[in-house]
């Protein structure tokens, strides 16, 4: 089950009827998608990106108070302060898959809620309230690793998009188109900000997949050119961390990067070449290793929050992907941890 029906109805009647609503998003393809289907559905409000945290702390309520919406919804967020809650007085509609959170004073919306293991990217709840724009759906669940149960509908809209013999997640991400387009969403999340913003602005009047993958139109193609050179930044790490040696059965590999962050697309990309290994993709910058963590054989995340213990640092995310920031000083340690813990 995806959300309960009258949570489905409540959300889109609110949607319908908002004058001004603000979303603040999550810097992923599934909070981008999320953002995407819901503010093509009403042609109003403003969206607010999430980008460097994984957490709305109070600081973010500025977007409030500058906008004056009247109603906030929060896509794909892992955490929500109280704080930032108390410092907003119209309503907040929170739709999240992560860990379930409890929060006052909040419409909260999580599958998870009803079903502890239950692994629904927010994508698609967000599309099952507009019903709309099913390619951008097929996006932002399969760049979460989620074979999307609308794949006959899709395969019959948009048939070079994916094929009916791929029958996995996996499969879908990294060997078919719609694959590629999820690459091309999460790059252009990446860099200064004002040319992210740039991007999403394009995508929220792009009619066609094929005016990404193709570039047949001036905005489709302003895109591709942007996701190309990208592509060259992430094709160099991904060759240096493919020359890495396996710390058993762990794949480490870190960098120094400024402006590029590619720990969650490396994490993932690795863990597809690598199903056997435990993937910590590391990327330091100001102090701190901003990691990428990825496993299949069993879950992670109790390792990852039992490695944290003792340690400067923060951390969580699902079972087998998970994110986590450590103080330098304190990574090896984190390491060790993990190593034992796992």
């Amino acid at each position: 089950m995806i959300l309960p029906k009258r949570q489905i109805t409540e959300l889109r009647t609110v949607l319908e009827e908002a004058q001004r609503p603000l979303f603040f998003y999550d810097d992923d393809p599934d909070g981008l998608c999320s953002f995407l289907l819901l503010y093509r559905f009403k042609h109003e409000g403003r969206g607010v990106l999430v980008k460097t945290t994984s957490t709305l702390t109070k600081n973010w309520a500025r977007h409030v108070d500058e906008y004056k919406p009247d109603v906030v919804f929060i896509l794909d967020v892992p955490s929500v302060d109280q704080d930032f809650i108390d410092a907003i007085t119209v309503p907040i509609y929170w739709i999240d898959h992560h860990t379930p959170t409890e929060r006052d004073g909040i419409h909260y919306y999580n599958p998870r809620l009803e079903k502890e293991d239950a692994y629904i990217p927010t994508t698609r709840m967000a599309y099952e309230i507009v019903q709309q724009d099913l390619w951008i759906a097929g996006i932002g669940c399969v760049a979460d690793w989620h074979l999307p149960d609308f794949k006959d509908e899709l395969i019959h809209s948009y048939p070079a998009l994916i094929t009916t013999d791929v029958n996995d997640a996996e499969t879908a991400l990294f060997d078919t188109p719609l694959g590629k387009l999820a690459r091309i969403l999460s790059f252009l999340l990446k860099g200064k900000t004002g040319e992210v913003l740039k991007c999403i602005k394009i995508l929220t009047r792009i009619k066609e997949p094929d005016e990404l993958l193709q570039g047949t139109t001036p905005q489709g193609k302003f895109i591709a050119q942007r996701f190309e050179k990208i592509s060259e930044k992430y094709d160099a790490l991904l060759h240096q961390a493919t020359q890495k040696k396996p710390h058993g059965e762990f794949l480490l590999f870190k960098y120094e990067e400024d402006q590029w962050s590619f720990t969650s697309d490396l994490g993932n990309e690795l863990s597809h070449r690598y199903p056997d290994k435990v993937v910590v993709v590391c990327r330091e910058r100001n102090g701190e290793y901003k990691c990428s963590l990825r496993a299949r054989k069993k879950p992670l995340l109790p390792a990852v929050q039992k490695a944290l213990e003792g340690v400067q640092g923060r951390g969580g995310g699902h079972e087998q992907a998970c994110g986590a920031v450590i103080v330098s000083e304190d990574f090896e340690t984190f390491f060790k941890n993990l190593k034992r813990e796992y």
